[in-house]
């Protein structure tokens, strides 16, 4: 089962489940919850959390979360403080542990089976921008995007940050992670794969030099540049690790135009592979790509295309 969540802008939440088994597409229930841009989204097992986000005038019930089960939303307790403080400011990237939530850059941890919250050590640095995040369950990995001290960093390309830090869930403290051999990107997008990360920097055509794609060793901490992909830098792109290839796919290239192809990387042998041409009217940006155990299923985006489904041969 995969649960689809939408930043229907000027609607109210919305959502989907895709059933690979029989390929079937059900709407989640109304939540009757105003929409929000960029909260922290989060699968539990058995429920899907969304935790604030922003929506302009101000969000009314700050965490939620959806049970397929019976098809029913349910609102969560608050965080400590002021709620009005933290409507609008608290989103995303969020990352679910197996036990919380945490929203790591805003200090915040969350138990769904408590409804208590908790904060965490202060998160080092200056504040990120659409950073790619990865856990590996014992620890958070956090590299690149843009200071978001700088309006819309992302759109204009400046304040590009090419450095990580490191969380440890268990110890609750923060380490920076060490130099990268990554060119500072727009949107970089990461996935686990494997024992280690494999980064994918985004669009770098307004950076410094370095590389577009790099792996990362947790154990011990070591960078290995990869090569390039044989795809044009894009930005809101989806990644996604089937088990043996780290695949990228679709992004933006102008705010009117999308790019509809990927590529596949093998990390064991350092080669990419390109993906076969989709169907037309497939391009697409801030799409979702999942892995379903024998396709990646891809769905939503900009421009509005209909979802997708690709099964590898290799």
């Amino acid at each position: 089962m995969f649960i689809l969540y939408t930043q229907n802008g000027g609607g109210e939440i919305a959502g989907e489940i895709y059933d690979p088994a029989s390929g079937t597409v059900d709407r989640l229930a109304e939540s009757g919850q105003a929409w929000r841009y960029n909260p922290a989204v989060a699968w539990t097992g058995s429920e899907l959390l969304v935790v604030g986000g922003s929506s302009g005038p101000a969000i009314d019930d700050f965490a939620l979360a959806y049970d397929p089960e019976i098809d029913v939303w349910r609102t969560l307790a608050n965080p400590p403080g002021d709620v009005d403080a933290w409507n609008n400011s608290i989103g995303g990237p969020g990352v679910w542990t197996g036990e919380e939530l945490l929203i790591w850059q805003h200090g915040l941890g969350f138990n769904p089976a408590t409804e208590t919250w908790r904060n965490l050590t202060n998160y080092p640095g200056p504040t990120r921008s659409f950073p790619a995040t990865v856990s590996t369950g014992d620890e958070i990995i956090v590299w690149g995007g843009c200071d978001a001290s700088i309006p819309q960093c992302d759109d204009v390309g400046e304040g590009l940050l090419n450095d990580g830090v490191v969380y440890d869930i268990e110890t609750d403290t923060w380490r920076a992670m060490p130099p990268s051999p990554l060119a500072a990107g727009v949107h970089p997008v990461a996935t686990l794969a494997g024992d280690a990360a494999v980064f994918y920097a985004g669009d770098t055509t307004t950076s410094l030099e370095g590389a577009q794609t790099a792996r990362y060793d947790p154990a011990t901490g070591e960078w290995t540049a990869l090569a390039d992909p044989p795809i044009e830098p894009r930005r809101y792109a989806a990644a996604a690790w089937t088990g043996q290839h780290f695949v990228i796919w679709g992004g933006e290239k102008t705010s009117e135009s999308w790019h509809g192809d990927g590529a596949a990387l093998d990390p064991a042998t350092g080669t990419w592979e390109l993906l076969p041409e989709p169907p037309p009217r497939s391009e697409r940006d801030r799409h979702a790509m999942t892995w379903t155990g024998d396709h990646l299923y891809i769905v939503g985006g900009w421009a509005t295309n209909g979802p997708l489904t690709f099964a590898p041969d290799y």
